[in-house]
């Protein structure tokens, strides 16, 4: 059986990703501009509410179901990889059919307590997900498992045109039908309250139709991903499991538990930061309401300046800032494969390596996006955002701040798999719940400072995986027996590249200003940075002899 090598395995992720995400900013930028604050509060709100269940369920599965799975490939055991499939496809089958319902039971009155009666029509359009997203994560884990990223990438592919297809579509018509049909709109929108034509219900249920693109766009991906499910019976084969059904779950659990529990902890921080964001804002905007006001187009309620300005930094911030980290860490889930293989075979010398090249192949990506993200932070959202202007404005100081967290979490994430990879996945959940408590600090701070507002939740966020990275790679070496300079090094000259990177992307931005359109002038500044970026590596010829030889392993 063919395996691919950690490298490739990620290229394939990555390109992947990239394919997704380059859907995802069709779907989420165009959904913003349509939506604008208060709409895109909703549908952030709505996420906060689900994704704490959805971590719980789902988070750990593909993580677990790998790890396992190339345990038993390492060992010759396809058996137990059989047993892995039908166990965990029935339990977690179950189990997510469990949580989507209790998300449903559970969203009336966690909305009505939170005040936030907007948000339940998108809460209960996405509660399915839960269902098929435990689905589509088994199978993704077994065939990662089976170092094939290939089902994972075209599943994801899958999943984001769906999205994009079906939620925008579904999002301009309601829009549509409201602004043009206005009578027809009320009769089959009646559901939404005494008067279903308010701009509040008109973009709660836009929001809700934006939504129901990820639950469909989930049950796309897991028919496809049923349909694969033939091929991996054949590349298993029909040996004899050795592990019980029992033994089986007590595996998966062990491993996806605590990483389940690390998504929790991350997740409850987003909810933290939907609770003190919105409710100190709401407060310190009654007080100081005229300089507010001014902020948020004009608005003069409290209530809602804090939901404009939580679904504008949600919205266009929050969303840049993910753009990164999504693509490094299919560099974790490259090595999760790689790296169990070696951890259970005790090959110290591949675990080195694996170490080594996942920190700089990590960091190689991390450093030139996440520094170029900060210097072009206003080109970038003025660009994007460009019928938002009120929503971009508030979020060109924490997307600049949030550029450098970009560099942390994208470290972060693939360090935590390793560690998961190496048996050691109660680690993130004790690092994960300290840097939660240092953000949920560092919010309840700075945020109720008038003109610090949403980017002291942007400074938290970069602290928080600031400290994360930091330790997290000191107790990976630890833990693997690698030594911490010899992973590290590459770092700096990578750091010094992507300095000068983002410092030339800046300069360039600064003089192109008043000269071209912005759209011209972002694609002269990245491409100028990035070309710095790339001379600057060359010129450091430890380094790129590094790089290539990684590439080479």
């Amino acid at each position: 059986m063919k395996k691919q090598s950690f490298l490739v395995g990620s290229a394939i992720l990555m390109v992947s990703a990239a394919a997704v995400k380059i859907l995802g900013a069709v779907f989420k930028i165009p959904l913003a501009n349509m939506l604008g604050g208060t709409g895109m509060g909703y549908f952030s709100c709505a996420y906060g509410i689900f994704m704490p269940i959805y971590a719980v369920s789902v988070t750990g599965l593909p993580t677990a179901v790998a790890a396992v799975t190339a345990e038993n490939r390492a060992l010759g055991r396809y058996g137990n990889i059989l047993k892995i499939r039908k166990t965990a496809v029935a339990v977690f089958g179950l189990f997510g059919l469990a949580a989507s319902l209790l998300l449903m039971l559970l969203a009336v009155p966690i909305c009505r307590l939170s005040g936030t009666e907007y948000v339940l029509p998108s809460v209960l359009m996405i509660a399915p997900t839960i269902l098929t997203g435990c689905l589509t994560a088994v199978y993704r884990g077994l065939w990662e498992g089976m170092r094939n990223m290939y089902p994972t990438a075209i599943s994801q592919v899958i999943e984001a045109a769906v999205k994009l297809l079906w939620g925008l579509s579904f999002c301009g018509l309601t829009l549509a039908l409201a602004r043009e049909r206005p009578m027809l709109y009320a009769e089959l929108f009646a559901f939404m309250g005494d008067d279903p034509l308010s701009e509040e219900a008109v973009l709660s249920a836009a929001s809700a139709a934006a939504v129901s693109g990820i639950t469909v766009s989930g049950i796309f991906s897991a028919l496809y991903l049923a349909i694969k499910d033939g091929c991996l019976r054949r590349e298993i084969g029909l040996e004899i499991p050795e592990n019980t059904d029992e033994k089986v779950i007590g595996q998966l659990l062990s491993v996806a538990v605590p990483v389940a529990v690390g998504s929790l902890i991350t997740n409850l921080t987003s909810i933290a930061d939907l609770a003190t964001i919105t409710a100190i804002i709401g407060k310190t905007a009654a007080e100081n309401l005229d300089y507010f006001s001014s902020m948020c187009g004009g608005l003069d309620e409290p209530g809602q300046i804090a939901n404009f300005i939580f679904g504008s930094f949600t919205g266009l911030a929050v969303t840049v800032f993910n753009l990164v980290p999504s693509f490094t860490n299919m560099f974790g889930k490259g090595m999760i494969p790689a790296m169990s293989e070696a951890w259970a075979a005790g090959d110290s010398e591949r675990i080195r390596r694996s170490v080594c090249d996942g920190i700089t192949a990590c960091a190689a990506v991390a450093f030139p996006c996440g520094l170029g993200i900060s210097a072009l932070a206003e080109p970038v959202l003025f660009t994007l955002f460009a019928s938002r202007p009120d929503e971009a404005a508030i979020s060109v100081m924490p997307l600049k701040i949030l550029g450098i967290g970009v560099v942390f979490l994208s470290l972060t994430a693939p360090i935590f798999a390793m560690l998961q990879a190496a048996g050691r996945a109660d680690i993130p959940v004790k690092l994960m719940a300290a840097g939660a408590a240092v953000k949920l600090l560092l919010n309840l701070l700075l945020v109720p400072i008038p003109s610090v507002n949403v980017s002291g939740a942007a400074m938290a966020t970069t602290v928080c995986y600031g400290l994360l990275s930091a330790v997290s790679v000191t107790v990976l070496c630890h833990h693997t027996k690698t030594g911490l300079r010899e992973a590290l090094s590459p770092l700096f000259g990578i750091c010094f590249s992507g300095m000068l990177c983002a410092l030339g992307a800046g300069l360039v931005s600064d003089m192109l200003a008043d000269r071209v359109s912005r759209v011209v002038n972002l694609g002269i500044s990245v491409i100028f940075g990035g070309l710095i970026y790339i001379i600057s590596i060359f010129l450091q010829p430890e380094l790129m002899k590094r790089m290539l030889k990684m590439l080479k392993s």
